[in-house]
């Protein structure tokens, strides 16, 4: 079958006129303070503020005195030292670096990965106690913590999520072609609101309609399987969804040309409707079930491959009334034979635009492979003739994909059983994905300038720093360095601390661990003529000759060494050893000298 263009095997609405706009199609900017400091810990400040760091750290001191009150105080728990915004920083940083190196557990981050860690964070028990009483909002005066209703689930990120959806869209213009989709923040505990959609890459969690510009994410509404979408203004024409995708539209600037590209959980004609009336054009794919769809795009009949047919809708009274005519319209749907049967809704394209694009050839378990296949003849690939609306709909329908590639390849995300703390580490994630885009964008106009101005010569373009690609893991790295950079402090790590003793004759420490295989240590020295005693102490610690022993080999049928409460009051530092009723110790202590 010969590919054949142009009308002669299309039928459609000749007279349907697309939105026009004033403005001209346009490229994403950022909107960054002049002579910005190019370097990730700054543009991650963009967001992540003061005024945003201080409240969290606020609200977390507080949330931690409530629940450790001494009515829900238990025994062994440890003792809670007040969190600030420096030791929240280092939260944040050892969650980026863990997005970098993954492995199974925290524990084993620790354990394994200690050597890896970024130097002057904070140890895995500081760290487990932040992410255990890490809260967003402040809670209100009072000895108990206040329970939200169910509908406002999603109002303990608050004013975090607020915060970030005004400044992703104050620091970004977007382009003229912006995605409207779904995303999925994993969370397999247990929650009313969590959807299950199998076959999703993430099969069960939240879900999250966000709007999009390749790969930068400008705005966003949470919703539940039982309780809707939050914070949704419903319009008394539209359903639930297409209220949702005309909410996220508003962010849009209407002096600017936009157009929105969705698939057919969103696209139905009253929703194009009411985007063309917002001066916002709209393509999507749609379902045959979509409301006030024609019935000539409910046929399931394959005839001619690569065939187009169309139809216009018009705006009556009756919301639920549509019908097919040549006349002028507002919402062009249109039907396109392909593999299988494409249905799409546009309000910005021609009904017979046409583009050349280079296809494959379908496999033979294709639904129309027997007609398909007849127009390639033994070529894999050919060139040929599609409508426009489907190749930009292609090129344009992966923004929000792109967010959520960027996301998951160094997520922040851990396992925990507090519902709302995954949208925590959501926000968190995309924070950083719009951090690097705009440091990107950054960049790439510091180079363009110099180019202008002469700086960079052009033998020096390719050798130049800035015309190497920043990639998303490098960024991360850098910024975990520059926001531990302050602190001198090393991290403490899961395993036990080492007892660090000095001798008079060694001039090196020497430490007992369970690496170090030292023979049994000199005697100390002693202060002047007063006589070695033990005392008695309020904490328990590791004899030091039953330690020495058990490294050595003599474990004596114990699996660790032996607790003492004494050590002794002459020696310095204090050494702890065995009690009054095992004075062996002691006494091998104070006269070994070998």
């Amino acid at each position: 079958m010969a590919a054949a263009t142009g009308s002669d095997r299309c039928v459609g609405p000749e007279g349907f006129k697309p939105l026009e706009h004033t403005a001209s199609e346009h490229a994403a900017q950022a909107v960054l303070p002049p002579d910005i400091e190019l370097t990730p810990i700054v543009f991650f400040s963009l967001f992540w503020t003061p005024a945003i760091l201080e409240p969290i750290v606020e609200a977390t001191n507080i949330y931690a005195e409530l629940k450790r009150s001494a009515s829900n105080r238990r025994k062994g728990i440890l003792s809670w030292k007040p969190l600030t915004v420096s030791e929240l920083q280092k939260f944040l940083s050892i969650s980026i670096f863990r997005g970098i190196n993954r492995l199974p557990s925290l524990l084993s981050q620790w354990k394994y990965g200690r050597s890896m860690l970024p130097m002057g964070g904070i140890g895995l028990v500081r760290y487990m106690q932040i992410k255990r009483y890490l809260n967003i909002s402040i809670p209100p005066s009072g000895n108990k913590l206040p329970k939200l209703p169910r509908k406002d689930w999603w109002k303990k990120l608050e004013p975090l999520s607020s915060y970030f959806q005004h400044r992703f869209q104050e620091l970004y213009l977007p382009s003229t072609n912006v995605a409207v989709d779904e995303m999925m923040i994993n969370f397999t505990e247990r929650s009313t609101h969590t959807i299950r959609l199998p076959g999703k890459p993430i099969p069960v969690g939240y879900k999250v309609l966000v709007i999009c510009d390749s790969g930068y994410t400008l705005n966003w509404l949470f919703t539940s399987r039982v309780d809707s979408i939050a914070c949704l203004e419903k319009h008394p024409d539209l359903s639930p969804t297409g209220s949702a995708v005309l909410q996220l539209c508003h962010t849009l600037n209407p002096e600017k040309r936009h157009v929105v590209y969705m698939d057919n959980a969103f696209s139905t004609v009253p929703l194009f409707r009411e985007l063309r009336k917002m001066s916002v054009g709209a393509v999507g794919t749609t379902r045959i079930n979509s409301a006030e769809l024609p019935d000539l795009l409910k046929d399931k009949t394959m005839s001619v491959w690569n065939s187009l047919t169309g139809c216009q809708c018009i705006a009556t009274t009756s919301k639920a009334s549509s019908r097919e005519c040549e006349s002028e319209g507002d919402v062009l749907c249109l039907r396109w034979e392909d593999n299988n049967i494409v249905r799409l809704l546009t309000t910005v394209y021609h009904w017979n635009e046409y583009t050349l694009s280079e296809r494959r050839k379908p496999r033979t378990t294709s639904t129309n492979a027997a007609l398909a296949r007849q127009v390639f003849g033994n070529q894999e690939r050919k060139t040929l003739p599609i409508p426009k609306v489907v190749n930009d709909y292609n090129h344009h329908m992966n923004s929000v994909d792109l967010a959520d590639q960027r996301r998951a390849g160094y997520t922040t995300h851990i396992r925990a059983c507090r519902n709302w703390l995954c949208l925590f580490f959501f926000l968190l994630d995309i924070s950083l994905v719009n951090s690097h885009i705009l440091y990107v964008h950054a960049r790439t106009e510091a180079f363009n300038r110099k180019l202008d101005t002469g700086e960079i010569q052009p033998d020096q373009i390719l050798l130049h720093q800035l015309a190497r690609p920043y990639s998303a893991e490098l960024f991360r790295r850098q910024l975990v360095k520059q926001l531990v950079s302050t602190t001198a402090t090393r991290i403490r790590t899961a395993k036990r601390c080492r007892t660090r003793h000095t001798y008079s004759k060694k001039s090196n420490p020497l430490y007992f661990s369970k690496y170090n295989r030292t023979p049994k240590p000199p005697a100390p020295s002693t202060a002047g003529d007063l006589p070695h005693q033990l005392r008695k102490i309020n904490s328990r610690r590791s004899c030091c000759i039953c330690r020495l022993d058990y490294r050595c080999g003599e474990t004596g049928g114990r699996q660790r060494p032996k607790l003492t409460s004494f050590e002794c009051s002459i020696c310095s530092p204090p050494i702890a050893l065995c009690g009054p009723d095992n004075s062996s110790c002691f006494i091998r202590w104070h006269t070994s000298n070998s």
